[in-house]
């Protein structure tokens, strides 16, 4: 088969990428190994999502996301370099077995998320990489639809215009690769990457005081400054559980941005 233009969508393991020349390997502390059971006969509270940060799924986190009528998808996400030997199924297990003793196991999906920072390069001669082929998953919390939508939509735009020039040399694609890290999305990629680095060397006792203290700060707020001050009003000393981010803000200047 011969095509004027190719958009390389095939996922995480993309070969695609690899035959054009494109090094899209995967460290092991930027992939991480998530799995996920559709859990029913729970008792879960059907208007919210839950989170659990912290040695529950070390570098990663466990969720709890509520499907109606006594069901939920109940998984959890970590850097494979963090596995130190084990399934990342035990780990779910364990959190099953304290969370949801007695639910029945309907589904089991697994899989990776590329949570790293930016490739060096998304296209070739006659070639772009979109969503996970491209690493396009935000590297803080894993999420990789929107961005997908956000890249396919640019690929499509600049697939057409190479058609119609009859020109799809890197010099033509290139403009894929530059919109895209000029959108929103591509633009935190890479510091949502930097925050990720620093939020694994906080232990749980460190996060327990952190989001306690966050209590009251509108998402809009989460600024560094506001943060910060807010903290010092309620304990001067917790301010060294956020000593890293304070350091990222130094070159960021966001502790949360929003999209």
């Amino acid at each position: 088969m011969r095509s004027k233009v190719v958009i390389g969508a095939d996922g995480v393991e993309s070969q695609v990428g690899r035959w054009a020349g494109i090094n899209t390997a995967l460290r092991l502390k930027d992939a991480d190994i998530c799995v996920q059971y559709l859990l029913a006969d729970i008792d879960v509270a059907e208007d919210c999502c839950d989170m659990y940060i912290g040695s529950r799924a070390p570098g990663g986190y466990a969720w709890v996301f509520p499907n109606g009528k006594g069901l939920a998808n109940v998984g959890l996400g970590m850097p494979a370099s963090m596995l130190n030997g084990n399934n990342p199924i035990d780990y779910l297990d364990k959190f099953v077995s304290k969370r949801f003793q007695g639910g029945k196991q309907l589904g089991l999906i697994m899989g990776a998320v590329p949570c790293s920072d930016e490739l060096k390069t998304t296209t070739a001669a006659g070639l772009m990489l979109v969503g996970d082929a491209a690493h396009h998953c935000d590297p803080l919390y894993g999420g990789g639809i929107i961005n997908a939508m956000e890249g396919g939509k640019i690929a499509g735009d600049v697939a057409r215009k190479a058609v119609q020039q009859r020109d799809s040399s890197i010099r033509v694609l290139k403009e894929y690769e530059d919109r895209w890290r000029g959108s929103p999305y591509g633009k935190l990629q890479h510091r949502h990457y930097r925050m990720r680095e620093s939020a694994l060397t906080l232990s749980d006792n460190e996060w327990n005081k952190l989001i306690h203290l966050l209590k009251g700060i509108r998402p809009q707020q989460m600024r560094f400054a506001v943060v910060a001050m807010h903290l010092l009003a309620a304990n001067p000393k917790v301010l060294f559980v956020v000593r890293n981010l304070a350091r990222l803000n130094d070159r960021t200047g966001v502790l949360v941005q929003k999209d």
